[in-house]
Order: structure tokens, then C-alpha cells, then sequence
């Protein structure tokens, strides 16, 4: 089972989708965001959390794109975690981190 991310790096503003191959056929999978520094409001489309459905040749997709909140935050990570439950007790697979790049920039105040 693998758990795969389209880039390992994305700035705020930028999407990315994460392929889930090798898993059981027409089965539901749940999965989670989990990382430093990002919660579910660094999303502006996909969820930090949910369920997704596999095909039947045991692939699945879940798309995110990050929002670009333009707060200065530094570098964030997070990784995308898959369980067979919805209770999340059951880990089936963990992607490797992404980074993501801050693009916000503060305003300097006019003297």
C-alpha cells in the first residue's frame, strides 16, 4: 500500500493531490492531515480530514489545496495519514512530508 504525494513542496495558494494505490478493491478508506503547523484552516479546497472511496483497481485520489492565508507563519509540514476505520484506530499507510512554503509577506508600517 502507498500513500503518494503529487510534490514533496508547495507554496501557499498551490495544490496538490496524493494518489492511494494498492488498497483493497471498491473499500473505503479515512484519512487525516496531520503535521506542524497546519490545521483544517490552511485548506481553502479539500478536507483535512475524511473518507474517500478505491476504485476497482485499488487506487484513490485526495486533492487539497492550500489556502493562502497571508498570515507569516514560516515553513509548514504535513503528511497525509490512511486508516480502514473511521475511527482512525486501524493506520494502513503515512506519506512522507510535504513542505509548505510561505508566500505571505508582512507590510512594514509607513513611518
Amino acid at each position: 500500500m502507498q500513500v503518494t504525494p503529487s510534490t514533496f513542496q508547495v507554496n501557499e495558494g498551490d495544490s496538490l493531490s496524493t494518489s492511494l494505490s494498492g488498497f483493497t478493491p471498491n473499500s473505503t478508506l479515512y484519512f487525516q492531515v496531520t503535521g506542524k503547523g497546519v490545521n483544517k484552516k490552511d485548506f481553502a479546497a479539500g478536507l483535512a480530514k475524511g473518507r474517500v472511496k478505491v476504485d476497482a483497481n485499488g487506487v484513490a485520489t485526495v486533492s487539497h489545496t492550500l489556502r493562502a492565508d497571508k498570515k507569516t507563519e514560516g515553513e509548514e509540514s504535513f503528511a497525509i495519514q490512511v486508516f480502514s476505520d473511521k475511527k482512525k484506530r486501524n493506520p494502513l499507510g503515512k506519506s512522507d512530508a510535504v513542505t509548505v512554503f510561505d508566500t505571505s509577506v508582512k507590510a512594514g508600517k509607513a513611518g
